[in-house]
């Protein structure tokens, strides 16, 4: 599934020659993972889904309404160590933890709470944090997901108008064999 995801987020990353290359930027991202043990791996989920994002990952830091959450520096960090399934559907939740009182199960609910919470502040602050910038008169530089292109584009294909634009060059798959041919 995570394979998956990540195909899928591929279409509006910054390595994409789609019209959504770059529409990850300035948004948010909030991860959730779940693990058999207090540390089980969740970190290793957090840097796998963040990597090559291009998005500001938001983590679930303590609140005064909610505090002391099992959280980690990026995403919210859910324990199922004292579930009673421990890989079941809900043993993240409260109910479905067999210590008297729920720890886990508290710590995991409390993390969600925090993580939703900040991850709301920070959609916010980015979306008013570029309106200030551009009312300044600021301008962010425009980001370029590739330079050259190696395969023929179709006619009147987006490729075609980048190339037509002068964003991309387009390198024949005979020069790329010369260009390798003399690099042996």
């Amino acid at each position: 599934m995570l394979r998956i995801f990540r195909e899928k987020m591929h279409v509006g990353g910054p390595m994409s020659f789609t019209r959504e290359a770059g529409a990850l930027r300035y948004k948010a991202l909030a991860i959730i993972s779940q693990g058999g043990q207090v540390y089980g791996g969740q970190e290793v989920n957090y840097h796998a889904m963040a990597r090559g994002a291009d998005m500001l990952i938001v983590s679930a830091w303590p609140t005064v309404d909610a505090p002391m959450p099992s959280s980690s520096f990026i995403g919210g960090m859910l324990t199922t160590i004292d579930g009673m399934a421990i890989y079941g559907k809900n043993a993240w939740k409260k109910e479905a933890t067999r210590t008297v009182p729920p720890a886990s199960g508290s710590r995991n609910e409390r993390t969600l709470k925090n993580l939703g919470r900040w991850l709301a502040v920070a959609a916010m602050t980015l979306k008013l944090g570029r309106i200030t910038f551009k009312q300044a008169g600021y301008y962010a530089p425009e980001p370029m997901p590739f330079t050259k292109y190696s395969v023929k584009p179709k006619p009147g294909s987006y490729v075609d108008r980048l190339i037509k634009e002068g964003k991309v060059t387009f390198v024949s798959q005979e020069d790329l064999k010369v260009k390798t041919k003399g690099k042996t």
